[in-house]
């Protein structure tokens, strides 16, 4: 798995991996804004995270195999040294270290293409797996935040994790 850093290139394969994988993704992480449902409203979206991605805001990442997209990446919220970490895989690749490769590869990414002393990320508290990949990749978890988010009907918590960048 290669990641390769999100273009426009990528948007009609990435808007059908959000539409195709909508209900895994929602039994997991809050859903996306409707404007995703359209190929316009996505694109809009997406356009303004390319902005943010040429200004040094954000660094976006997409996986393909067979020309769909099967995982998006993120670091996002990069502020002198600190950013933050993300990703969605496609729900018929879970289970095959995707995650696992791809936040390995944002971690070197972030330490050696960005500069950045330490990264920051969140799970729900129901998403057993993420919270594997994030302990088995160094991020120590550091905050519970109870009673964070009510989605799907249940109210959930959040688990805040970081990682310092001493090495990758």
């Amino acid at each position: 798995m290669k990641l390769e850093q999100l273009e426009k290139i990528h948007y009609q394969a990435l808007h059908h991996f959000e539409l195709r994988n909508v209900a895994w993704f929602e039994s997991l992480v809050p859903p996306r804004p409707k404007s995703y449902e359209t190929f316009e409203g996505f694109s809009k979206a997406t356009d303004l995270l390319l902005e943010q991605q040429a200004s040094g805001e954000c660094s976006l990442y997409v996986a393909t195999s067979e020309d769909q997209v099967v995982l998006r990446a993120n670091i996002t919220n990069i502020h002198g040294s600190l950013g933050s970490v993300g990703y969605r895989v496609c729900g018929s690749y879970v289970g095959k270290g995707l995650a696992t490769k791809a936040l390995s590869s944002l971690i070197c990414i972030a330490q050696h293409d960005l500069g950045l002393k330490q990264l920051s990320a969140i799970a729900t508290m129901n998403n057993l797996a993420s919270i594997r990949v994030l302990e088995k990749l160094g991020f120590d978890q550091v905050k519970i935040e109870d009673n964070a988010l009510e989605m799907n009907g249940e109210i959930l918590s959040f688990i805040h994790f970081i990682k310092p960048l001493d090495k990758c």
